[in-house]
């Protein structure tokens, strides 16, 4: 009698894990999608900030550079 017992409080709970399961595998793929999202923004910002640094702000101060100089030669 104690194994048949065992075995109908194993099924059980086999039974509330899985509805315990069903109820949290939204919630686990909302959050996975919410930082996939953060991960793609961070990225293409990381993305930008080097583009920035290493090509268009040289080239922003090389035609104020310019600018300057021409100002300076003009006077």
């Amino acid at each position: 009698m104690p194994e048949q017992n065992t075995f109908v409080s194993a099924s059980a709970q086999k039974q509330r894990l899985l509805a315990l399961f069903e109820r949290l595998v939204p919630l686990v793929d909302g959050l996975a999608d919410t930082l996939r999202g953060v991960l793609i923004i961070g990225l293409l910002l990381l993305i930008w900030v080097g583009v920035w640094m290493a090509v268009l702000k040289p080239a922003i101060q090389s035609v104020s550079e310019l600018n300057v100089n021409q100002s300076i030669s003009v006077h």
